[in-house]
């Protein structure tokens, strides 16, 4: 099998915001956006830092987002798509799907195939409204959805000593 490569297209997402990288020497430090785009992700030789997608129904903070207040992302998500509707909760990870719940309805995010989905109590899955603005949250959050880490060639934040999205007063 051949050994995969980071590309452009795997990080381009994220590029809109600060994004951090591990440099081949183990140093951390912001990716140089005009270097990356003149040179190539591969020759800067940087993974970049992201959280794995398993932190989507963990309580955490990022930096300049919802005023450094812990969230827990799925939620975060559901109102999202749902324009703030509902009392989400109950995040959990049923195996297959990080999903929360409102009112008998499952929202969640299906990893294998990458879709923002849900579900009735039926248990008939659908997909989400605001898709692109969910996959836009995922890159604001530095989250791994594309599975860099597990093919390493990103760093997950939890393998840092410090995880450097985390809002600075935490």
């Amino acid at each position: 099998m051949m050994k995969r490569e980071l590309t452009l297209t795997d990080i381009a997402g994220y590029l809109d915001h600060p994004l951090l990288g591990q440099h081949p020497t183990g140093a951390i430090c912001w990716i140089d956006v005009e270097f990356i785009a003149q040179h190539g992700i591969s020759l800067a030789g940087y993974k970049p830092v992201l959280r794995p997608i398993s932190d989507l129904c963990e309580e955490i903070t990022e930096q300049g987002y919802n005023e450094g207040k812990p969230f827990v992302p799925i939620v975060t998500m559901a109102k999202v798509a749902y324009n703030d509707v509902g009392d989400w909760g109950h995040p959990i990870y049923s195996g297959e799907v990080y999903q929360c719940s409102c009112n008998g309805i499952f929202y969640g995010f299906e990893p294998t195939d990458g879709s923002f989905i849900v579900c009735d109590q039926t248990g008939f899955p659908v997909f989400s409204p605001k898709q692109r603005d969910l996959f836009d949250l995922l890159h604001r959050l530095h989250f791994d959805y594309r599975g860099l880490i597990d093919a390493g060639l990103a760093v997950s934040v939890h393998d840092l000593k410090q995880n450097p999205y985390e809002a600075a007063n935490n």
